[in-house]
């Protein structure tokens, strides 16, 4: 396996290059085309983490509200920087995620291709690692969100061709701001270079390449540089929930929010946030896994040039593989202090599988070529075989590329319907507080710009401070709409200062509740069980809610599926 004068002797032709850029511009055209085609549509969780960053245009937006500063606490600073940027030069932040996504694949597309070279100096070989890190994060709501993980990919594509070319002060950069954006990969970057002083050939004895230990000792003052900022969050947001209080909490279980526990060993390891979360799609991807086996079978007399021409870098996937599922098995044993587990081989496993594939696909093409080239006829079987792989391979690389399944099956948008509710609360004051138990009400912050209560999409339980004054909250919000006495609703309109209720037009039949998963399997289900069983009742009269009752003199906006109800006018009816 050792081709050194092969690779340093061949030039770097761009022929293949251009594809790679071709195949990345093609899909952030698609993805943009598609982000600017309707008025109201947003990436899932952009809707969540990005919508508050309106503040940099107009700091006036979202004042004293408890969602928006504790989703901002948690950006990171590269992110937020980023963001501030853009925000001086005049482009709001959600026009400005929209845009991202299309610089950071095509960084991604370029660097995986030089990468690629660095393991086998084979043009195609590269063209198809690139090609197929771009279907895999193209075709996912990661790179499209413009958060925090969007940028790990040109990111962490950067750090391995560095890594690879040893250039330890570009390495050592990207790994500084990989710190800014997202500190989970930069600690598996960092359990790469440790790994490097380790002499796996001498039964795990240390190496004696000084370089190794330069950069690990260098690495580590990046970390803890990089890291630093992270140390002076306010006690309140840096204390997260125990393992033993994630068993408790019902959030954490089979059917919760951010389900983990309960789900099965299957599920468990390679699904949600306590999985692997291996790519599954474009599932020709798996071919990746072949590798290792075409490496020990191609050997010796019998070896393929695929084979024959990879360089000593390809250790480095290796090593990725290694320090992933290390700080995998480390985040499982210190839960949620160093964030959930999948966040260390979610993103870096992509990388290892799409170059893995591309090696595999290569030798398998090799295989097949010499297999038709010392073939004299074809019977019909042969010609079957043909047709049938060409079209599955055909189908595999070019489906992941039509833009219905990219866009509309695989990256998460929402298309906001509601235009004329969007509009009325705009013209309100910039101080206004809606509160509903609709799922309309997760876009009312993106849409409208204006506070929400809470939403499905913001009951985060990973911080006892949080979850607590959510819960708080939802069991607030149940109880004061399906309230039959007005002090009830009246003590939680002014508690909450909540200027209008947003109540969709089935809201007081069970049926609505009993579909709404994130009140049935919550920390509040008592409550939401309670409400339900009250609506159920035979002996239940609708008269005898106060809100039904208040729903047509008091409603400001009717729409097909809901009503905004103004909070003065209910008062006063009260």
């Amino acid at each position: 396996m050792n081709s050194g004068k092969l690779y340093q002797s061949k030039p770097i032709s761009f022929n293949w290059l251009i594809p790679s850029v071709v195949f990345a511009a093609y899909f952030a055209l698609i993805s943009l085309g598609y982000a600017f085609s309707q008025d109201y549509l947003i990436q899932d969780d952009a809707r969540i983490h990005v919508v508050w960053l309106q503040k940099f245009l107009d700091p006036e937006l979202f004042p004293n509200d408890f969602l928006a500063d504790y989703f901002t606490s948690f950006l990171p600073w590269g992110f937020k920087g980023i963001y501030w940027l853009g925000a001086k030069i005049g482009i709001e932040p959600l026009i400005f995620a929209k845009f991202l996504p299309s610089i950071l694949g095509l960084i991604t597309s370029i660097y995986t291709f030089y990468f690629s070279l660095k393991i086998i100096p084979n043009q195609f070989t590269a063209f198809l690692s690139s090609l197929m890190i771009t279907q895999l994060i193209w075709t996912n709501d990661d790179l499209i969100s413009a958060t925090p993980r969007a940028f790990v990919y040109p990111l962490f594509a950067a750090f391995l061709y560095y890594l690879a070319s040893e250039r330890l002060f570009a390495c050592l950069l990207v790994m500084f701001v990989m710190g800014l954006f997202y500190p989970q990969v930069l600690l598996v970057e960092i359990s790469i270079l440790g790994l490097r002083i380790i002499d796996f050939k001498r039964k795990f004895y240390l190496t004696n390449r000084f370089e190794a230990y330069q950069c690990f000792g260098l690495g580590l003052m990046v970390v803890a540089i990089a890291l630093f900022p992270f140390t002076q969050r306010s006690p309140e947001w840096a204390t997260s929930v125990t393992a033993s209080q994630m068993a408790q909490i019902p959030e954490f279980n089979a059917q919760g929010r951010t389900f983990f526990y309960g789900v099965g060993w299957v599920k468990f390891l390679f699904a949600g946030d306590s999985g692997l979360c291996l790519p599954n799609f474009p599932p020709i991807i798996w071919a990746g896994f072949a590798l290792p086996w075409l490496l020990v079978k191609s050997s010796g007399a019998r070896s393929l040039k695929t084979i024959a021409v990879i360089t000593p870098k390809l250790k480095i996937l290796g090593q990725v593989t290694a320090a992933s599922l290390i700080m995998y098995g480390l985040a499982h044993l210190l839960l949620l202090k160093i964030h959930l587990p999948s966040r260390y081989t979610y993103h870096t496993l992509r990388f290892v599988l799409a170059i893995a594939f591309a090696i595999t696909f290569t030798a398998i093409t090799e295989i097949s070529l010499n297999w038709l080239a010392n073939r004299q006829q074809f019977n019909l079987l042969n010609k079957v075989a043909i047709i049938v792989v060409t079209a599955f391979l055909t189908v595999a690389l070019i489906f992941p590329m039509i833009p219905l399944v990219t866009n509309d099956w695989l990256q998460n948008w929402w298309l906001g319907k509601e235009a004329r509710l969007y509009q009325y609360l705009v013209d309100q004051p910039k101080s206004t507080m809606v509160a509903s138990l609709s799922e309309e009400i997760n876009l009312i912050p993106a849409f409208a710009q204006r506070s929400i209560l809470i939403g499905s999409e913001f009951a985060f339980p990973y911080h006892p401070t949080y979850h607590q004054e959510i819960i708080q909250r939802a069991n607030d919000l149940l109880n004061s709409q399906y309230a039959s006495d007005p002090k009830t609703l009246t003590a939680f309109i002014k508690k909450y200062q909540i200027d209008y209720l947003l109540i969709d037009s089935n809201a007081f039949s069970p049926e609505y509740l009993q579909q709404k998963n994130w009140l049935i399997y919550s920390s509040w289900h008592k409550t939401t069980k309670k409400v339900i069983t009250k609506l159920s009742s035979p002996k239940h009269l609708q008269e005898d809610l106060i809100l039904p009752n208040l729903i047509a003199p008091c409603s400001v906006v009717k729409t097909v599926q809901a009503d905004l109800l103004d909070t003065t006018c209910i008062l006063q009816h009260l």
